[in-house]
């Protein structure tokens, strides 16, 4: 049985049923459990939000259990609808998913709205492994703790100190921006702080509010809270080329302040 709305939006909610009734199609008893991690676990999902998931299972998949998967995928964003093309996720080995050693591994990912499964570690993170032991919702199967022991604080900061220097060198060499990028940076950036400081997981739009609130975030407190009132808006508007300094100058602040950490 389904849970009777695990997120309020009824669409949304069909197209999870669906994907879970798939799941155990192909799986058989090889589905161990399915849920929601990400915006929507966290509770602050909104209008640019997509539903991240998470397939858990016994083993790898069969080359029978990907291609009926695969099928799913292929058609399920090219209905008509809205939620359906905003599913993003990936199926998890059990095993795999309990051991922080497989950070990094690829496993059968869907991208947001694509309509491919390939191997990707996209999903195979820490933060991926927090999300959904603290606040993971249950779709199908035992509790998330049972399934994965807690992601220690030291790992999650200790990935944040590698990944935001290698996000600000991506953003500098970003070309063209859209307004989507414009909100989207500052976001990222303000979560990824709020990780490398706190050893846990927030929403993007927790994190700007705290971030905004902060000594050194405070100075930015205007393009965030613009950041985060914008989101949901046109995603290729144009933007001017003051709008992007401002952006990429805040990005280059939380990557000063990461290198300030690492060095105290």
């Amino acid at each position: 049985m389904h849970p009777p709305s695990p997120t309020g939006i009824a669409e949304l909610d069909d197209v999870l049923a669906e994907l879970v009734d798939q799941a155990r199609s192909a799986l058989g008893d090889d589905l161990v459990g399915a849920y929601l991690q990400g915006s929507f676990a966290l509770g602050d999902a909104d209008a640019e939000s997509d539903c991240d998931f998470l397939v858990v299972t016994r083993w790898g998949l069969s080359h029978e259990q990907c291609a009926s998967l695969r099928a799913f995928h292929a058609e399920l964003p090219h209905r008509p609808g809205t939620w359906n093309r905003h599913l993003e996720g990936s199926y998890a080995p059990v095993d795999e998913l309990a051991d922080l050693a497989s950070v990094g591994r690829p496993w059968p990912y869907v991208d947001h709205g694509h309509d491919t499964l390939v191997p990707d570690p996209h999903c195979n993170t820490e933060v991926t492994r927090w999300i959904l032991r603290e606040h993971g919702i249950r779709l199908a199967g035992p509790a998330t703790r049972t399934l994965l022991p807690a992601v220690p604080a030291e790992a999650l900061q200790a990935r944040m100190a590698a990944e935001i220097p290698q996000a600000v060198r991506a953003w500098e060499r970003q070309e063209r921006w859209l307004a989507w990028d414009t909100r989207y940076a500052p976001a990222t950036m303000a979560r990824m702080w709020f990780t490398r400081v706190h050893g846990a997981v927030a929403s993007k739009k927790a994190a700007m509010t705290w971030l905004a609130a902060r000594p050194e975030g405070r100075p930015w407190a205007a393009l965030l809270e613009e950041a985060a009132l914008a989101r949901g808006g046109p995603y290729d508007a144009a933007v001017t080329d003051e709008e992007v300094a401002a952006v990429r100058t805040f990005v280059r602040e939380v990557g000063q302040w990461s290198a300030d950490l690492v060095r105290s």
